[in-house]
Protein backbone atom coordinates (compact mmCIF):
# COMPACT_ATOMS: atom_id res chain seq x y z
CA UNK A 1 0.00 0.00 0.00
CA UNK A 2 1.37 3.40 -1.03
CA UNK A 3 0.22 6.27 1.17
CA UNK A 4 2.76 8.78 -0.08
CA UNK A 5 1.11 12.16 -0.83
CA UNK A 6 0.72 12.88 -4.51
CA UNK A 7 -0.69 15.53 -6.83
CA UNK A 8 -3.63 14.47 -8.96
CA UNK A 9 -2.68 14.49 -12.62
CA UNK A 10 -5.30 15.65 -15.12
CA UNK A 11 -5.14 14.66 -18.77
CA UNK A 12 -5.82 11.97 -21.34
CA UNK A 13 -3.42 9.06 -21.64
CA UNK A 14 -3.52 7.83 -25.29
CA UNK A 15 -3.04 4.23 -24.16
CA UNK A 16 -6.64 4.20 -23.00
CA UNK A 17 -10.07 4.69 -24.54
CA UNK A 18 -11.80 7.93 -23.55
CA UNK A 19 -14.44 8.53 -26.22
CA UNK A 20 -17.78 6.95 -25.37
CA UNK A 21 -20.02 5.58 -26.75
CA UNK A 22 -17.69 3.66 -29.04
CA UNK A 23 -18.18 4.50 -32.68
CA UNK A 24 -19.07 1.37 -34.69
CA UNK A 25 -18.02 -1.14 -32.01
CA UNK A 26 -17.54 -4.78 -32.92
CA UNK A 27 -20.54 -7.05 -32.55
CA UNK A 28 -20.91 -8.20 -28.95
CA UNK A 29 -20.05 -11.87 -28.57
CA UNK A 30 -21.43 -11.85 -25.04
CA UNK A 31 -24.59 -9.93 -24.20
CA UNK A 32 -24.91 -8.30 -20.80
CA UNK A 33 -28.48 -8.28 -19.49
CA UNK A 34 -28.38 -6.18 -16.35
CA UNK A 35 -25.89 -4.06 -14.40
CA UNK A 36 -26.34 -2.93 -10.80
CA UNK A 37 -24.86 0.31 -9.42
CA UNK A 38 -24.88 0.10 -5.62
CA UNK A 39 -24.22 2.68 -2.91
CA UNK A 40 -23.56 1.28 0.55
CA UNK A 41 -24.84 2.68 3.88
CA UNK A 42 -22.78 5.75 4.75
CA UNK A 43 -21.62 5.44 8.33
CA UNK A 44 -20.27 8.89 9.02
CA UNK A 45 -21.37 12.47 8.46
CA UNK A 46 -17.76 13.60 7.97
CA UNK A 47 -18.59 16.81 9.82
CA UNK A 48 -19.90 17.98 13.18
CA UNK A 49 -19.85 15.94 16.36
CA UNK A 50 -22.21 13.17 15.34
CA UNK A 51 -22.00 10.20 13.00
CA UNK A 52 -25.10 10.08 10.82
CA UNK A 53 -27.54 7.32 11.61
CA UNK A 54 -25.92 6.43 14.94
CA UNK A 55 -26.88 7.25 18.50
CA UNK A 56 -26.87 10.91 19.54
CA UNK A 57 -23.89 11.96 21.61
CA UNK A 58 -24.76 13.11 25.13
CA UNK A 59 -23.57 16.60 25.97
CA UNK A 60 -22.87 17.63 22.36
CA UNK A 61 -25.73 20.07 22.00
CA UNK A 62 -28.48 20.14 19.38
CA UNK A 63 -27.99 17.22 16.96
CA UNK A 64 -31.39 16.71 15.34
CA UNK A 65 -30.05 18.00 12.02
CA UNK A 66 -27.72 14.98 11.90
CA UNK A 67 -30.49 12.38 12.11
CA UNK A 68 -30.59 12.05 8.33
CA UNK A 69 -26.93 12.70 7.60
CA UNK A 70 -25.66 10.33 4.95
CA UNK A 71 -29.16 9.78 3.54
CA UNK A 72 -29.99 13.09 1.85
CA UNK A 73 -27.96 13.02 -1.36
CA UNK A 74 -27.69 10.36 -4.08
CA UNK A 75 -24.24 9.10 -5.02
CA UNK A 76 -23.04 11.46 -7.75
CA UNK A 77 -20.40 9.10 -9.15
CA UNK A 78 -22.92 6.30 -9.59
CA UNK A 79 -25.39 8.66 -11.30
CA UNK A 80 -22.56 9.81 -13.57
CA UNK A 81 -21.86 6.20 -14.53
CA UNK A 82 -25.57 5.54 -15.13
CA UNK A 83 -25.69 8.62 -17.36
CA UNK A 84 -22.90 7.19 -19.52
CA UNK A 85 -24.50 3.74 -19.36
CA UNK A 86 -27.76 5.12 -20.79
CA UNK A 87 -25.83 6.48 -23.78
CA UNK A 88 -23.47 3.57 -24.32
CA UNK A 89 -25.72 0.60 -23.58
CA UNK A 90 -29.38 1.54 -24.13
CA UNK A 91 -30.21 -2.14 -24.57
CA UNK A 92 -28.64 -3.21 -21.25
CA UNK A 93 -30.86 -2.79 -18.23
CA UNK A 94 -29.47 -1.04 -15.17
CA UNK A 95 -30.40 -0.61 -11.58
CA UNK A 96 -29.50 2.01 -8.95
CA UNK A 97 -29.62 0.92 -5.31
CA UNK A 98 -28.77 2.91 -2.21
CA UNK A 99 -28.72 0.49 0.72
CA UNK A 100 -29.22 3.41 3.10
CA UNK A 101 -32.80 3.49 1.82
CA UNK A 102 -33.28 -0.22 1.08
CA UNK A 103 -33.94 -3.30 3.14
CA UNK A 104 -31.22 -5.91 2.75
CA UNK A 105 -33.64 -8.84 2.76
CA UNK A 106 -35.52 -7.28 -0.17
CA UNK A 107 -32.27 -6.62 -2.01
CA UNK A 108 -31.28 -10.27 -1.54
CA UNK A 109 -34.60 -11.39 -3.02
CA UNK A 110 -34.05 -9.15 -6.04
CA UNK A 111 -30.50 -10.45 -6.44
CA UNK A 112 -31.93 -13.95 -6.71
CA UNK A 113 -34.58 -12.80 -9.18
CA UNK A 114 -32.40 -10.68 -11.46
CA UNK A 115 -28.95 -12.33 -11.18
CA UNK A 116 -27.09 -9.25 -12.49
CA UNK A 117 -24.17 -9.78 -14.82
CA UNK A 118 -22.17 -6.94 -13.25
CA UNK A 119 -22.44 -5.22 -9.89
CA UNK A 120 -20.48 -2.05 -9.10
CA UNK A 121 -20.15 -1.09 -5.44
CA UNK A 122 -18.90 2.28 -4.24
CA UNK A 123 -16.77 1.34 -1.25
CA UNK A 124 -15.29 3.24 1.69
CA UNK A 125 -13.14 1.60 4.35
CA UNK A 126 -16.09 1.89 6.75
CA UNK A 127 -18.40 0.12 4.29
CA UNK A 128 -15.96 -2.57 3.14
CA UNK A 129 -17.77 -5.29 5.10
CA UNK A 130 -21.04 -4.29 3.42
CA UNK A 131 -19.29 -4.49 0.04
CA UNK A 132 -18.09 -8.02 0.80
CA UNK A 133 -21.54 -9.08 2.03
CA UNK A 134 -23.25 -7.84 -1.14
CA UNK A 135 -20.49 -9.26 -3.38
CA UNK A 136 -20.62 -12.65 -1.66
CA UNK A 137 -24.40 -12.85 -2.06
CA UNK A 138 -24.14 -11.87 -5.73
CA UNK A 139 -21.53 -14.58 -6.35
CA UNK A 140 -23.63 -17.12 -4.44
CA UNK A 141 -26.61 -16.38 -6.68
CA UNK A 142 -24.60 -16.20 -9.89
CA UNK A 143 -20.91 -17.22 -9.75
CA UNK A 144 -20.38 -15.47 -13.10
CA UNK A 145 -21.42 -12.07 -11.75
CA UNK A 146 -18.55 -9.61 -12.21
CA UNK A 147 -17.93 -7.61 -9.01
CA UNK A 148 -16.31 -4.17 -9.23
CA UNK A 149 -15.32 -2.07 -6.21
CA UNK A 150 -14.68 1.65 -6.57
CA UNK A 151 -14.06 4.92 -4.72
CA UNK A 152 -10.86 6.39 -3.30
CA UNK A 153 -10.45 3.94 -0.43
CA UNK A 154 -10.83 0.88 -2.64
CA UNK A 155 -8.57 2.49 -5.26
CA UNK A 156 -5.73 2.97 -2.78
CA UNK A 157 -6.11 -0.53 -1.33
CA UNK A 158 -6.65 -2.33 -4.64
CA UNK A 159 -3.81 -4.80 -4.10
CA UNK A 160 -4.94 -5.67 -0.59
CA UNK A 161 -8.49 -6.20 -1.87
CA UNK A 162 -7.60 -8.36 -4.87
CA UNK A 163 -5.18 -10.56 -2.89
CA UNK A 164 -6.96 -10.55 0.47
CA UNK A 165 -8.66 -13.53 2.06
CA UNK A 166 -12.14 -12.48 0.92
CA UNK A 167 -11.40 -10.15 -1.97
CA UNK A 168 -9.47 -12.71 -4.00
CA UNK A 169 -12.59 -14.92 -3.98
CA UNK A 170 -15.38 -12.43 -4.67
CA UNK A 171 -13.90 -9.22 -6.18
CA UNK A 172 -12.92 -9.20 -9.85
CA UNK A 173 -11.94 -5.57 -10.53
CA UNK A 174 -11.13 -2.39 -8.59
CA UNK A 175 -11.42 1.13 -9.95
CA UNK A 176 -8.18 2.90 -9.02
CA UNK A 177 -8.70 6.50 -10.10
CA UNK A 178 -11.24 9.29 -10.56
CA UNK A 179 -12.36 8.02 -13.95
CA UNK A 180 -15.45 6.08 -12.86
CA UNK A 181 -17.57 6.31 -16.04
CA UNK A 182 -14.62 5.61 -18.34
CA UNK A 183 -13.45 2.69 -16.21
CA UNK A 184 -16.95 1.23 -16.02
CA UNK A 185 -17.95 1.76 -19.66
CA UNK A 186 -14.62 0.42 -20.89
CA UNK A 187 -15.04 -2.64 -18.70
CA UNK A 188 -18.59 -3.28 -19.94
CA UNK A 189 -17.42 -3.07 -23.56
CA UNK A 190 -14.54 -5.42 -22.72
CA UNK A 191 -16.88 -7.90 -21.03
CA UNK A 192 -18.96 -7.96 -24.21
CA UNK A 193 -15.69 -8.48 -26.12
CA UNK A 194 -16.16 -5.27 -28.05
CA UNK A 195 -12.85 -3.78 -26.89
CA UNK A 196 -9.65 -4.83 -25.13
CA UNK A 197 -9.33 -4.80 -21.36
CA UNK A 198 -5.89 -3.19 -21.79
CA UNK A 199 -7.67 -0.06 -23.12
CA UNK A 200 -9.62 0.48 -19.88
CA UNK A 201 -8.18 3.29 -17.70
CA UNK A 202 -7.86 3.24 -13.91
CA UNK A 203 -8.61 -0.42 -13.33
CA UNK A 204 -6.86 -3.15 -11.35
CA UNK A 205 -7.31 -6.90 -11.71
CA UNK A 206 -5.57 -10.23 -11.26
CA UNK A 207 -3.70 -11.74 -14.19
CA UNK A 208 -1.20 -14.58 -14.37
CA UNK A 209 -0.66 -14.71 -10.62
CA UNK A 210 -0.01 -10.98 -10.25
CA UNK A 211 -2.04 -7.79 -9.90
CA UNK A 212 -2.23 -5.38 -12.83
CA UNK A 213 -3.07 -1.71 -12.21
CA UNK A 214 -3.71 0.38 -15.31
CA UNK A 215 -3.16 3.77 -13.67
CA UNK A 216 -4.30 6.81 -15.63
CA UNK A 217 -4.62 10.57 -15.10
CA UNK A 218 -8.02 12.03 -14.28
CA UNK A 219 -10.03 12.86 -17.37
CA UNK A 220 -10.72 16.65 -17.46
CA UNK A 221 -13.99 17.44 -15.67
CA UNK A 222 -14.93 20.08 -18.24
CA UNK A 223 -15.10 17.39 -20.94
CA UNK A 224 -17.25 14.96 -18.96
CA UNK A 225 -21.00 14.51 -19.22
CA UNK A 226 -22.82 15.87 -16.18
CA UNK A 227 -24.82 13.32 -14.14
CA UNK A 228 -28.44 13.19 -15.31
CA UNK A 229 -30.47 12.95 -12.12
CA UNK A 230 -33.68 12.58 -14.14
CA UNK A 231 -32.69 8.95 -14.57
CA UNK A 232 -33.30 8.35 -10.86
CA UNK A 233 -36.16 10.85 -10.47
CA UNK A 234 -38.42 8.43 -8.61
CA UNK A 235 -35.63 7.62 -6.13
CA UNK A 236 -35.04 11.34 -5.57
CA UNK A 237 -38.69 11.86 -4.70
CA UNK A 238 -39.22 8.67 -2.74
CA UNK A 239 -36.06 8.68 -0.65
CA UNK A 240 -33.73 11.65 -0.92
CA UNK A 241 -36.26 14.49 -1.04
CA UNK A 242 -37.99 13.10 2.03
CA UNK A 243 -34.74 12.73 3.90
CA UNK A 244 -33.69 16.22 2.83
CA UNK A 245 -37.04 17.62 3.96
CA UNK A 246 -36.46 16.17 7.40
CA UNK A 247 -33.01 17.74 7.46
CA UNK A 248 -34.14 21.22 6.38
CA UNK A 249 -35.64 21.22 2.89
CA UNK A 250 -35.44 19.27 -0.38
CA UNK A 251 -32.56 20.21 -2.71
CA UNK A 252 -34.94 20.06 -5.66
CA UNK A 253 -36.92 23.00 -4.26
CA UNK A 254 -40.22 21.13 -4.39
CA UNK A 255 -42.17 19.65 -1.53
CA UNK A 256 -41.82 15.91 -1.05
CA UNK A 257 -44.85 13.75 -1.70
CA UNK A 258 -45.12 12.80 1.94
CA UNK A 259 -44.06 14.69 5.07
CA UNK A 260 -42.93 11.42 6.61
CA UNK A 261 -39.11 11.42 6.68
CA UNK A 262 -37.34 8.56 4.94
CA UNK A 263 -34.75 7.97 7.62
CA UNK A 264 -32.66 4.82 8.04
CA UNK A 265 -34.53 1.87 9.53
CA UNK A 266 -32.62 2.20 12.81
CA UNK A 267 -33.93 5.76 13.22
CA UNK A 268 -37.41 5.36 11.80
CA UNK A 269 -38.16 2.00 13.39
CA UNK A 270 -39.46 0.21 10.27
CA UNK A 271 -38.22 -1.15 6.95
CA UNK A 272 -37.77 1.14 3.94
CA UNK A 273 -39.57 0.16 0.77
CA UNK A 274 -37.94 -2.21 -1.64
CA UNK A 275 -35.84 -0.53 -4.37
CA UNK A 276 -37.19 -0.50 -7.90
CA UNK A 277 -36.60 -3.32 -10.31
CA UNK A 278 -33.72 -3.46 -12.73
CA UNK A 279 -34.86 -1.44 -15.72
CA UNK A 280 -33.87 0.04 -19.00
CA UNK A 281 -32.71 3.68 -19.02
CA UNK A 282 -35.69 5.96 -19.51
CA UNK A 283 -38.17 3.50 -18.02
CA UNK A 284 -39.61 5.41 -15.07
CA UNK A 285 -42.69 3.31 -14.50
CA UNK A 286 -43.24 2.03 -10.98
CA UNK A 287 -42.29 -1.61 -10.46
CA UNK A 288 -44.65 -4.10 -8.84
CA UNK A 289 -44.39 -4.06 -5.07
CA UNK A 290 -43.50 -7.43 -3.52
CA UNK A 291 -46.66 -9.07 -2.10
CA UNK A 292 -45.33 -9.11 1.45
CA UNK A 293 -44.75 -5.34 1.31
CA UNK A 294 -47.99 -4.40 -0.46
CA UNK A 295 -49.96 -4.50 2.79
CA UNK A 296 -47.72 -1.72 4.14
CA UNK A 297 -48.57 0.64 1.27
CA UNK A 298 -51.85 2.58 1.63
CA UNK A 299 -54.31 1.76 -1.14
CA UNK A 300 -52.39 -1.33 -2.27
CA UNK A 301 -53.58 -4.89 -1.80
CA UNK A 302 -51.35 -7.91 -2.35
CA UNK A 303 -51.88 -9.65 -5.68
CA UNK A 304 -53.77 -12.93 -5.59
Amino acid sequence: MDLEPSIEQVGTDPRYQWDYPLQQPARASRKLRCVWYVALPLTTAHRGSHSGGGALIQGSGEQSRYLNEGTVYPHASLVEMITYHARCFPEVRWRYIDLTHSNWEDVKLLLHEERPDVIALTTYSATALWAYVVAAEAKLVNPRTVVVLGNDHAGILYREILTGHYGQKIVDFVSTGNNGPFTMMGLLYALQEQSDLERVPSIAYRHGGSVINQAAPTYPLRLRILPDYRLIESELERSYDRASHAAGGPPSGRAPRSPRPCRPAAVRGRRPRSPRSCRRPGDRSSPPIPPRLAAEVPGRTPPA
